[in-house]
């Protein structure tokens, strides 16, 4: 997956800050890099929805206020998906009550430690878009199958021309321009969907009800793709 890396400095420090983000731009995968000595400053930046993959926090400014922005950043639409990485020294300890901070680096700055962060939050990024992706999915699934339901037992009740409703059905095109990744996780989830859901009314002879035919044959008709 090719990512083109964002980051967000917050040293007091500017010579520090400097250096780092000259090591950043080393990066392949570099973009862009916002320096700032602040945390409120920073968090602006995010109320503003500037994205960012990585937000670098020096450990010099106080640990509560850390946490506290740590807090406000996860709340804001593009914080959601950054990695929270503190600076350190080499040979230091990271202060206590560091909370909320995901990762952490010293000086002198290296490639690998750097690598390591576009790393870290290209696999926060697809972790977090699959768990959106899974929860949209589920969503769906679930009016798809109360629609399936309804307009199987209309069907059965001799409303033949019933159909499923076309808004339904535009939102499941949605899903077929997925990544082949994120497909595989859409099929497991519809299959498992359909799987378990227990057949309505009453049976016949053969095991199924006449819903079940119905249903069966929309399902063919709207999901054979």
């Amino acid at each position: 997956m090719t990512t083109r890396f964002r980051a967000l400095i917050i040293h007091p420090e500017q010579e520090t800050a400097l250096q780092l983000e000259a090591e950043l731009q080393k990066l392949p995968s570099f973009f862009r890099a916002v320096v700032t000595a602040d945390l409120a400053s920073a968090l602006s930046q995010l109320i503003q929805d500037t994205p960012f993959d990585a937000i670098f926090i020096s450990e010099l400014i106080d640990s509560e206020e850390i946490f506290g922005f740590t807090l406000g950043a996860k709340e804001t639409p593009v914080g959601e998906d950054v990695v929270l990485v503190s600076v350190g020294k080499s040979g230091e300890e990271p202060p206590e009550g560091l909370f909320g901070i995901e990762h952490r680096i010293v000086e002198p700055f290296t490639q690998e430690a750097l690598q390591n962060v576009v790393t870290l939050a290209q696999k926060t990024k697809l972790e977090n878009s699959r768990a959106r992706l899974m929860e949209a999915i589920e969503l769906m699934t679930s009016m798809v199958i109360a629609e399936i339901d309804s307009t199987a037992h209309a069907r059965k009740n001799g409303q033949s021309k019933r159909a499923i409703s076309a808004h339904i059905v535009e939102a499941c095109k949605t899903f077929h321009d997925l990544s082949p990744d994120f497909m595989s996780t859409y099929y497991e989830l519809v299959i498992d969907a359909f799987t378990s859901i227990a057949p309505p009314g009453k049976e016949n002879d053969e095991g199924a009800t006449p819903e079940d035919h119905a249903r069966a044959a929309l399902m063919q008709q709207y999901f054979r793709d």
